[in-house]
């Protein structure tokens, strides 16, 4: 109908000799074929709206499947890889059971009395040894400005002498370092732990400097910690068990 009208007014406009009520007529035509074209367009429009929006409602759900999936994927693979780095920490920590580390050795005891001065340190906690008990023994890391003694790495060829310097470290506590030539220092024995452990059991410490644990320690290369005096201890296995543990501690500061 639209089209005919239009058609109508086309003969029209080429007719000059159109009467006043023949221009009336095409207004009037004009006019409905503009409020019909209006109409159409705002029919048009809705339709093709109502579609947009439920297009955009399928796409949306669409894209919020697809990034469940994606969040559940994510969080296995976050999974595996934790799952991953504990299993090698595992293993080079395993790789360091025949090794024992001594903090507190001056720096003025060169290199090459420093193993000498080592079997005599384990002796005064009767681990008794031989040179060739030892496989290596050397200092960790380069020398500090301040000259702070470094820490000494043991190897034993016998795992069995590491774990008895472990058990009788204690007995340090009454050792006088002046009679050995040391000088007035502390000397400590620990496990020989991976970057990864060390960074769980100096967490520990800081717990319990803050009270925040009972005790904490190191039993075969791996970090422990007691809450109270009462409860058992726990095995820490990563860092992401002790955020969990202590939520609002704050493990950086």
């Amino acid at each position: 109908e639209i089209c005919l009208l239009i058609n109508k007014m086309a003969n029209h406009s080429y007719n000059t000799r159109n009467s006043n009520e023949d221009e009336k007529m095409i207004s009037k035509e004009s006019e409905f074929i503009i409020a019909s074209l209006r109409s159409l367009f705002d029919q048009n429009f809705k339709e093709l709206r109502s579609e947009m929006s439920d297009l955009k409602d399928v796409i949306i759900k669409d894209l919020i499947e697809e990034n469940k999936k994606l969040r559940e994927s994510n969080n296995k693979l976050k999974d595996k890889m934790m799952e991953l780095e504990s299993e090698i920490n595992e293993i080079n920590q395993y790789g360091r059971r025949n090794n024992l580390e001594i903090s507190g050795i001056p720096e003025d005891i060169k290199m090459d009395k420093l193993e000498e001065k080592a079997i005599e340190i384990l002796e005064k906690v009767n681990v008794k040894l031989e040179r060739r008990d030892i496989e290596g023994c050397h200092r960790l890391g380069k020398l500090k400005k301040n000259n702070t003694p470094r820490k000494t790495i043991i190897r034993f060829v016998n795992r069995k002498n590491c774990l008895q310097a472990l058990i009788n470290r204690r007995m340090l506590r009454s050792l006088n370092t002046a009679d050995m030539g040391l000088g007035n220092v502390k000397l400590y024995l620990n496990e020989n732990l991976t970057p990864e452990n060390n960074r769980l059991a100096y967490f520990c410490r800081k717990l319990k400097k803050d009270k925040k644990i009972s005790k904490t320690f190191t039993r075969n290369g791996v970090v422990f910690l007691t809450k109270s005096d009462d409860d058992e201890p726990l095995k820490v296995p990563n860092e992401s068990f002790l955020r969990d543990l202590f939520p609002e501690y704050d493990f950086e500061n």
